[in-house]
């Protein structure tokens, strides 16, 4: 049921080529590759690069569930998968274990599930957003393979580039 889903949330056509992780097909190997060229390309030419790194802590814990759906309005998925989306999390709820202990059980309202195929495709479309907006105003690219460029996404790292 989960992988149907997936499928159907489409996310090729929402994620941007620069992000490498969590996704089919695609390695974070790859962007280490592309920075290494990149980085060797700028050197040979004397040319300044100049790099911010991102590291997103517990980046699944930190997937707000209504900026999530917000998110998915935004990129036009469709409504039913939204809100199938929306019923494997509006329910959730968690406890705190502690010294064999289980804590009072509460709603959660932020994190996607660990383990569960569809969590790393969630992180990147509310991912996709952040970067969007961030990058909105960014004058500054670099080039590689003729194709300009503002960052390498590495799943939850993220290489800014000027």
């Amino acid at each position: 049921m989960l992988k149907i889903l997936l499928n159907r949330l489409k996310p090729e056509e929402i994620i941007a080529e620069e992000q490498a992780g969590f996704r089919p097909g695609r390695s974070t190997r790859e962007q280490i590759f592309n920075l290494r060229i990149l980085c060797e390309k700028y050197l040979q030419h004397q040319q300044d690069l100049y790099h911010v790194f991102l590291d997103f802590k517990k980046a699944f814990d930190s997937v707000w569930h209504a900026a999530l759906w917000a998110t998915m309005r935004h990129f036009n998925i469709n409504a039913n998968l939204i809100r199938m989306t929306q019923n494997l999390y509006d329910k959730a709820t968690s406890a705190v274990y502690l010294t064999n202990n289980i804590g009072d059980w509460f709603r959660t309202t932020v994190g996607v599930r660990q383990g569960c195929v569809l969590s790393p495709t969630l992180f990147n479309i509310f991912l996709e957003i952040i970067m969007t907006d961030a990058l909105n105003d960014h004058e500054g690219t670099v080039s590689i393979g003729g194709r300009n460029i503002t960052n390498l996404r590495f799943a939850d790292d993220i290489d800014g580039l000027a």
